[in-house]
């Protein structure tokens, strides 16, 4: 599900190159593919309780593999990210051994875990106590708890919660909005040099998604995937790769807080959002699952000066 998207596309990309499995690909848009064993459906996902066919697919499968999600359009959130899966696992008849695998977010840990104390880097582990601030987090942790809810003999799950996804063909969103401050001398660091940035890319996804597919020991867990970066490592080698020769200073926090004040009373919006902020100063680092080290995942793909530009490209 979710299969017309950036991320639903690379991996059934990955799946149909392997010609192991027939492949339903669900989606609201219509998606080509050259295989043969692949079936395309286009489906209305506000109109699930009318869609017969859905169901009678859904019941037809081993595997499941929900890759919707909704992380723009605060109208669309609970609906994309909650309701839609509350209603299909609805339509899910008691099967032997269905592995329903769902892709969620780090950010269900919550915005107060971007926030280390006295410049210190702060941990998240895959057993912290999670705490959703917002909606999309909200309603990302609530399809988590509706889907664990699920369990039976007959029903099995994986929930994958990778932090943001780099590669060729995503959308790469933040580290462009970074290069094109750095690009046009309009970047500074907020408070410290010493953020971390989290990502993951969609390489490392498609071998844990292949992993649970075929290990049994992917059942029933929730797995936490993600590599970070300094801050400031990745500002040098974007204006190392692209010979940028701008100088970049440290801005305190306060200034910048008495700036988001001021705009308060302004017509035009401050530039940086409150999440945008807490990213630049961010201490977290994720600790990707133990269980990744027993899945052909014990190494994780860095950004470095050989794929930089390739995240870049338009």
């Amino acid at each position: 599900m979710g299969g017309s998207g950036k991320l639903g596309q690379k991996i059934v990309s990955f799946i149909v190159n392997q010609n192991k499995y027939k492949v339903y690909l669900i989606g609201r848009k219509k998606v080509k593919t050259k295989s043969k064993e692949t079936v395309v459906i286009k489906i209305n996902f506000q109109s699930l309780k009318d869609t017969k066919q859905l169901k009678n697919i859904l019941n037809n499968c081993d595997y499941i593999i929900n890759c919707t999600g909704e992380n723009i359009n605060e109208n669309r959130m609970y609906e994309t990210n909650y309701i839609l899966v509350k209603e299909i696992l609805k339509l899910l008849k008691p099967k032997s051994n269905l592995h329903f695998i769902h892709f969620s977010t780090c950010a269900v840990f919550g915005a107060s875990a971007l926030t280390g104390q006295n410049n210190k880097s702060l941990f998240i582990e895959e057993n912290r106590k999670v705490k959703p601030s917002n909606l999309y987090e909200r309603t990302k942790y609530q399809a988590e708890q509706v889907i664990v809810s699920k369990k039976n003999p007959f029903f099995n799950y994986t929930i994958i919660r990778p932090s943001q996804i780099l590669g060729s063909d995503m959308n790469n969103s933040s580290i462009k909005l970074l290069f094109f401050y750095l690009r046009y001398r309009l970047f500074h660091f907020i408070h410290t040099k010493e953020s971390h940035w989290a990502f993951i890319f969609i390489d490392d996804l498609i071998i844990l998604t292949d992993q649970c597919l075929n290990k049994k020991i992917t059942r029933n867990k929730t797995i936490l995937i993600s590599n970070n970066i300094k801050l400031k490592n990745l500002v040098f080698l974007i204006k190392k790769s692209y010979k940028i020769p701008s100088k970049v200073f440290i801005i305190p926090i306060y200034i910048v807080k008495f700036l988001q004040f001021i705009f308060h009373f302004l017509p035009i919006k401050f530039p940086l959002s409150e999440k945008t902020i807490k990213s630049l100063t961010s201490q977290t680092i994720y600790i990707s699952s133990k269980i990744l080290l027993k899945l052909n995942l014990k190494k994780l793909k860095d950004i470095n000066k050989s794929n930089i530009r390739t995240l870049l490209k338009k």
